[in-house]
């Protein structure tokens, strides 16, 4: 795992020059479904998210908190996911991130969304996001929420 977070890292360093890396922050609402042996409404979560931009891709440290715990068993109050966005310039950007929880132990697992800004304003935007979390915890397979996210991004 730590072998995938440094050459992701280094890609991203490879593609990019530091003066163009800006940093910023972005705060997002998001909520969805947990797909199991059903279907059920997935916690209603807030994710603060710190990035740094270099050009097309920006690198993450997003802090997800799950808002009303006690409505699913076994989910995690806190949700660390470090990762990537790549921007595909006037379009979309895709994320990928490393879930990591700490409570009753550690898990991680992965995540793959997609998203885009709805309203550019500068330094701050208004973006869409959609996405599917795959946990080691139930073997990457057995069940996985898939949520919408809608937030407010401001680069400094």
């Amino acid at each position: 795992m730590r072998t995938l977070i440094v050459g992701v890292v280094a890609v991203v360093a490879g593609l990019s020059s530091p003066a163009f890396a800006i940093p910023g922050v972005a705060v997002s609402l998001g909520q969805g479904v947990q797909v199991n042996d059903g279907v059920e409404l997935s916690p209603f979560n807030v994710e603060g998210l710190l990035y740094t931009s270099f050009g097309v891709a920006k690198l993450d440290l997003g802090f997800l908190f799950n808002m009303n715990k006690f409505d699913v068993e076994e989910a995690d109050l806190l949700v660390v996911r470090p990762g990537v966005r790549l921007n595909v310039p006037g379009l979309v950007y895709f994320r990928g991130a490393i879930p990591i929880t700490f409570e009753d132990g550690t898990d991680f697992g992965f995540l793959l969304g997609v998203g885009m800004s709805l309203l550019n304003i500068g330094v701050a935007s208004v973006f869409a996001e959609v996405d599917a979390t795959f946990m080691e915890e139930v073997d990457f397979t057995d069940s996985f929420p898939v949520e919408a996210r809608l937030g407010l991004e401001i680069g400094f």
